[in-house]
């Protein structure tokens, strides 16, 4: 029996998660060895600002996982996030080799070559290359096709990571990428903006969020409250479910228009029939599906990994979708006929990242 043994590492602004899995290459399987998840530290808005602190947190996962399957770990697979990830369309034409004018295997090559040498922006790094018919593994790629049903992303569809520090959208139709953009807000606003309007410290106000948050002022009544007491000791103070609701709302609805701002530059605003998916953190809060769907303009539904159940019986919990999802990459690279292309420089660039966090 081949067995692959497959580390998925997922760098997220509130937390490091990963999980290790045995692939069985001859009959197609799965098994989820170990999963572990550590508090982010050094990352911002998927950013690595602090290598040290940001090395803390990945030890202490790859720590935890080593020591539940018993297993040492000498490679990781990382998805890479955060508001510097873009997506550029490039051209270039060839003459086709063959007579029968039918493209093979060497012109894919030699279009390849051709796009590679074309001049990019300072102070970047290709990712992957891709055909048009194809996806890329960069994170919201990776997760929004394991999530988004292959259907649905040929009718058209907006899948939306409601992160900490972020929140990502990608937009597919006819099973292509279209497009792919990361705003710069993320739930970790909502929770700096209850803990200003209530006058409690950040961490007060994330488990007020989790304990009482509604993304839909007009889904609570006026007269529920929430006694301060029950989180800050010696505290008085009663505050208004309803006022809370508001305060997430607010900002919820700002981050929509954002979404909203780029599915306009597309023509797409109100115009995917397959409507928009929802994951991430930020997406657990009561009544967002609706908010979005009021927002946007679009149906909407809380993604999951259902669709799956033949690699995944159990359950998923939506923390661990990201590094789930580069799981599926792999297993479609494996199983699959993806075509993609990675920049030259990729393979040294996740070479330097193993060496900094496992020395």
């Amino acid at each position: 029996m081949t067995q692959n043994l497959f580390f998925a590492l997922d760098l997220g602004s509130h937390s490091v998660k990963g999980i290790l899995a045995n692939i069985d290459v001859k009959n197609k399987l799965v098994d989820v060895v170990a999963r572990a998840e550590a508090r982010s530290s050094g990352i911002r808005r998927g950013i690595i600002f602090d290598v040290e602190d940001a090395s803390r947190s990945i030890g202490e996962v790859l720590r935890q996982l080593e020591e539940s399957s018993k297993k040492e770990i000498n490679q990781v697979n990382v998805l890479i996030g955060g508001p510097c990830l873009e997506t550029r369309f490039a051209k270039a034409s060839i003459v086709i080799s063959r007579p029968d004018e039918e493209i093979g295997r060497e012109d894919e090559r030699r279009i390849q070559e051709m796009v590679e040498s074309l001049p990019s922006p300072q102070n970047r790094t290709v990712l992957h290359m891709i055909p048009q018919q194809g996806l890329i593994a960069a994170n919201p790629l990776a997760v929004a096709k394991a999530l988004v049903p292959k259907r649905d992303r040929e009718q058209g569809v907006c899948a939306i990571d409601f992160g900490a520090e972020t929140t990502s959208i990608t937009v597919f139709e006819e099973d292509n990428l279209v497009y792919l953009s990361v705003i710069p807000l993320g739930s970790q606003n909502i929770t700096n903006d209850i803990a200003n309007s209530l006058q409690v410290h950040f961490d007060t106000a994330e488990r007020i969020k989790i304990g009482f948050g509604q993304a839909l002022a007009s889904k609570t009544s006026k007269k529920d409250e929430i006694e301060l007491s029950q989180f800050v000791e010696g505290e008085e103070a009663v505050v208004s479910r309803k006022h809370l609701s508001e305060i997430i709302e607010a900002r919820s609805s700002e981050i929509l228009d954002f979404v909203n701002d780029e599915l306009k530059k597309l023509g797409k605003a109100s115009k995917l029939p397959a409507g928009a998916v929802i994951y991430g953190g930020g997406a657990e809060l009561s009544h967002l599906n609706q908010l979005v769907k009021k927002e946007l303009k679009l149906s909407t539904r809380k993604a999951n990994l259902d669709h799956f159940k033949n690699y995944f019986p159990e359950d998923v919990p939506p923390q661990y979708f990201g590094a789930y999802s580069l799981v599926l990459w792999q297993l479609d690279s494996i199983f699959g006929s993806r075509q993609e292309g990675f920049g030259r420089g990729l393979p040294g660039f996740m070479k330097k990242l193993w060496d900094i966090f496992v020395p």
